[in-house]
């Protein structure tokens, strides 16, 4: 299967909405929140990554949870 063309903002939330079929509201409500950090994140350090193929272990995820400890 060919990576995916839409934009990490369209794929997050549909995941989401997926799962919000078998959650709690208030875990879905966690997971939108994290969401939007993650995607905020990505804007202002990595204004490239625009699809979930340009998306990398390191440096964004690994650099995503290392804002949390600064």
């Amino acid at each position: 299967m060919p990576p995916s063309t839409a934009s990490l903002e369209t794929i997050l939330p549909a995941q989401i909405r997926t799962l919000a079929l078998t959650l709690r509201p208030n875990t879905v409500a966690g997971y939108s929140w994290a969401a939007r950090r993650f995607l905020s994140y990505l804007h202002a350090a990595f204004p490239q990554v625009r699809q979930l193929g340009d998306l990398r272990r390191d440096p964004h995820l690994l650099g995503w949870f290392r804002s949390f400890l600064v």
